[in-house]
Order: C-alpha cells, then sequence, then structure tokens
C-alpha cells in the first residue's frame, strides 16, 4: 500500500525498506520476493510498476556488482553496457527460466503507458543486458507467453503494453517472430474471449506498423482474412479495434487495402442479412471514421453502381 501511496513521502519510505529487503535477503530468500516484484511490473497502479522496476533493477544490480547509477543516456536505445559475465552471474543466481522471465517483464515495462516507468524499464536493460538482439532471442518464448496474456486482460493498459511491446519486437526480430506471431494472433481472433479478440486487433495494427510494405504483402494471405473477420465482429468494441488495423494497413498497402478489404465487405452486403448485415454495417461505418478521405471516394461510385445496391 506503501509504494501505491499519494504521499511521495509515504512512497520514498516504502522503496527504502524495499530497498533494504533486497540488500539484506537477496541471497537467502530471493524465492519469496522476487516473484511479487514480478507480479508488480503488470500491477494496475503504476506507481507500483515503477517500484517493482526499481527494486528489480536494484536486485539486479546487487547481483552483477554494480551500482546502476551511471548515464544510460545514449543515441541509439539499445546500447548495452551488461558483458557477458554479468550475464553468468545472473543466471547462476535467477536460473535461466526465472532470468527470461524478469527479463521479458522489464522488455515490456521500456513499452509501459507510464513515461517513468518506461525509463525505468529502458535504463534497467541497458545496464543488465549484453546485447538485445540476442537476448531477445533467448527470452522470446517467455516473452510472447506474457504479451498473449496481457492481450487477453481486462486492462487498457496492458492491452497497450503489449501491443507496443509487439511492435517493437517486429522491428527488431521480424524475420524470427512473425512466422511465430501472425498465426498464434489469427487464431486468437476467433476465441470467445471479446477482450483477447480486442488486444489482437491492437497487436495486430502494431505489428502492420511495424513491419515493410513487402513483408505484409509475405504475410497478406493470413492478415487479410483475419481483417475483415474482426471488421464484422458481433462486437463494437472488437470493430472498432479492427477499424485502427484496417488503418494501419492502408497507411502501408494504400489502395490494396481498399481494394482486398472494403470490395469483399461491400460485395456481402448483397447477400447478408439480419445480424450478419448489421455487423457489416457496423464495420463500415467504424471504417468511414477511421479514414474517411480516402474511404469515401472508393465507397461511393461502387454503391451506386447500377443495379443500384438497395441494402447498402
Amino acid at each position: 500500500a506503501g509504494l501505491a501511496s499519494e504521499s511521495e513521502f509515504v512512497r520514498h519510505t516504502s522503496y527504502k525498506a524495499g530497498q533494504r529487503i533486497v540488500q539484506q535477503y537477496a541471497d537467502s530468500a530471493i524465492n519469496l520476493f522476487l516473484p511479487q516484484l514480478e507480479n508488480g511490473l503488470f500491477d494496475e497502479n503504476h506507481r507500483i510498476r515503477l517500484a517493482s522496476c526499481q527494486l528489480l533493477g536494484d536486485l539486479l544490480y546487487r547481483i552483477m556488482g554494480v551500482t546502476g547509477k551511471q548515464s544510460t543516456v545514449t543515441g541509439d536505445e539499445d546500447d548495452n553496457f551488461g558483458t557477458d559475465e554479468t550475464k553468468r552471474l545472473i543466471i547462476n543466481i535467477l536460473g535461466e527460466e526465472r532470468r527470461n522471465r524478469v527479463f521479458s517483464g522489464l522488455y515490456m515495462a521500456r513499452s509501459d503507458v507510464a513515461l517513468a516507468v518506461r525509463q525505468a524499464g529502458l535504463h534497467i536493460w541497458k545496464i543488465v543486458v549484453t546485447n538485445t538482439p540476442k537476448t531477445l532471442k533467448e527470452i522470446l518464448p517467455v516473452l510472447i507467453e506474457l504479451i498473449l496474456g496481457c492481450l487477453a486482460s481486462d486492462s487498457y493498459d496492458k492491452r497497450m503494453v503489449a501491443s507496443r511491446t509487439l511492435g517493437d519486437l517486429v522491428k527488431k526480430l521480424s524475420d524470427r517472430i512473425l512466422p511465430e506471431v501472425v498465426p498464434i494472433l489469427e487464431a486468437a481472433l476467433k476465441t470467445d474471449d471479446v477482450v483477447q479478440r480486442q488486444g489482437v486487433c491492437l497487436g495486430l495494427s502494431e505489428i502492420i506498423a511495424a513491419t515493410s510494405k513487402e513483408q505484409v504483402e509475405v504475410y497478406s494471405d493470413s492478415l487479410l482474412p483475419a481483417i475483415r473477420s474482426a471488421l464484422t465482429d458481433p462486437d463494437p468494441g472488437v470493430r472498432t479495434a479492427a477499424a485502427g488495423t484496417f488503418a494501419a494497413l492502408h497507411n502501408v498497402l494504400g489502395t490494396k487495402a481498399l481494394d482486398e478489404i472494403l470490395s469483399p465487405l461491400l460485395a456481402a452486403m448483397e447477400t447478408l442479412e439480419g445480424e450478419e448485415h448489421e455487423y457489416l454495417i457496423g464495420a463500415l461505418q467504424e471504417i468511414m471514421q477511421a479514414k474517411s478521405k480516402v474511404v469515401l471516394p472508393y465507397m461511393v461510385p461502387k454503391l451506386i453502381e447500377k443495379p443500384v445496391n438497395i441494402g447498402a
């Protein structure tokens, strides 16, 4: 409770107490307090996330034998100051599995919605990690599991952090991660969990925005049907999120996105009835709100073609 207090004095006192625990019991009771710090990285309260991140940093610094007070301000966010020796020390103390969980949580902290958490996560990451791309490949299975869990969270902040992390991963490891992640997200859009389907749309938006046109086209056979399906989802929230995904797709593919997404939707208006027709109308409304300047000139000529589509 102290770490989440509105009072800066109470928070500072609680944090100092946490530091004492880390310093005194890092060797004998790490299994007791480390899980609490790991969970704290994903707490709803940004102050607890910040304190958990900082205390994790204190623990890792102690293991490495460094203070963590050096400046990490550089031109590249992926400049690293860790060494092979410090990497060995961390794995020896934590074990590889727990190291992967801790590092995955820290990496997600770099994409937190709160600036202070992002800054703390980046600072710690730079100090403890030896090589960002190599480390990401080592922790990737655990990191993907965490991301998918957050995409299915009821918390909008967690879904945003997960989607941002996913976009950042694609920028760094696109060739490695896309073949693994796209099929997983495609399958997740078919679940009964509405929140997860919304989160998947956010994740797809970040992936598309971080991917080159050539790479998007490579995976278009999977991406396009998934986006069309999400746009006509029964849930309005999913349709809204999917419209954002469509906007990201159009930013990359241009007119091809209109041809591949809008044309099939407009054609389906002649055959769908009842609730499915209503979902389709909702999809077109969301697309209009997301990209009206390009969608309207594209849609109107098709809607007034003879014979006129009365259902539209």
